[in-house]
């Protein structure tokens, strides 16, 4: 009865039937069908992969419906079934689109003064007629803007993840090629710190993805094994394949994750918060773009930690074959 009473629609339309008509009923009266989107245009649900969707109906006023599903155990003397939970949650899915729209055009709005700092003070630095403490001053304004710019570069990202518009430029990429190119990004960094990177990947390994953010993907999971291993250490990345996917695990001997942070490392603006990590500095977004990223290109991405003894973060890609290749 709740549920007639929120949408409309009469018990003998949807007892005993898949969620998704529900969908398509909602959408015939409300609306023209044609305008009706849903993640569940078929007519079973399956629990194991959508636990949860939304349902967005467009008529004289557009509406959004979450539907979570989860299972009932030892009721029906047959099996399990399954319980569901309705919330209208337009009004959360209109401010998350504000708030990601305004995280866009701040960002983007931020680029050209930061743009302006970052090139006048690197000139500044080369300047002939400053003392060393001058330029050392302008050093530090062009180290602070473009870290500024690569917050608003991770802002901007996250904008065009959650608005959908996340555009990828797919190519035949080998993945010992791609490391090759990490590796020499990080070898002056790694000289002055200390740290070893070692990289090693199975020759011949191919992946259909974007490879400029497949390579931002990596960067950014090296970059944080440096950045947790204050007392250096090896950070290792490696490629290796099976008959189906290619996977490139970067892990380092660093600090670690607790067991109660793991579940949520992938979350926006979510940071490992102790007392060994107050002096690392970041926005909490980067494995936010890095699990996004490698969702967008058919892939996932898995974390195995313990606090004290490092991390290993692994990226499992599907693989191109040598018949595809060729």
């Amino acid at each position: 009865p709740r549920l007639t009473d929120f949408t409309g629609v009469p018990p003998e339309l949807t007892i005993g039937r898949p969620l998704s008509v529900l969908a398509r009923v909602m959408s015939r009266r409300l609306a023209d069908p044609k305008r009706f989107t849903a993640e569940f245009a078929e007519a079973q649900v399956t629990l194991d992969q959508h636990p949860a969707f939304d349902i967005e109906v467009v008529g004289d006023e557009r509406r959004v419906y979450e539907i979570a599903c989860f299972p009932v155990l030892g009721v029906w003397p047959d099996g399990a079934g399954f319980g569901s939970i309705v919330r209208d949650v337009t009004a959360a899915r209109e401010l998350d689109f504000r708030k990601t729209e305004f995280v866009g055009i701040a960002s983007h709005e931020l680029r050209t003064p930061l743009t302006g700092i970052l090139g006048f003070s690197q000139l500044l630095t080369a300047h002939p007629e400053l003392d060393e403490q001058a330029q050392g001053w302008a050093a530090r304004i062009a180290e602070e803007a473009q870290r500024l710019s690569s917050i608003a570069d991770d802002l901007l990202n996250v904008s065009r993840i959650e608005s959908g518009e996340l555009k990828l430029e797919v190519v035949d990429l080998e993945v010992e090629t791609l490391l090759e190119e990490v590796r020499a990004h990080f070898e002056a960094r790694t000289l002055e710190s200390g740290h070893q990177l070692l990289v090693r990947a199975e020759p011949g390994q191919r992946v259909a993805v974007d490879a400029g953010k497949l390579r931002e993907v990596v960067v950014n999971l090296v970059d944080n094994a440096l950045k947790y291993s204050p007392d250096g250490g090896a950070v290792r990345v490696m490629a290796t394949a099976d008959e189906t996917a290619v996977q490139i695990a970067v892990s380092d001997e660093g600090i670690g994750i607790s067991e109660e942070e793991l579940p949520r490392v992938f979350e926006r603006f979510r940071r490992v918060t102790r007392r060994d990590t107050a002096t690392i500095r970041g926005a909490g977004l980067g494995l936010y773009i890095v699990n996004s990223y490698v969702e967008s290109m058919g892939g996932t991405v898995s974390v195995e930690s313990e606090a004290g003894r490092g991390s290993t973060f692994t990226i499992a890609l599907p693989r191109i074959s040598a018949d595809q290749a060729a």
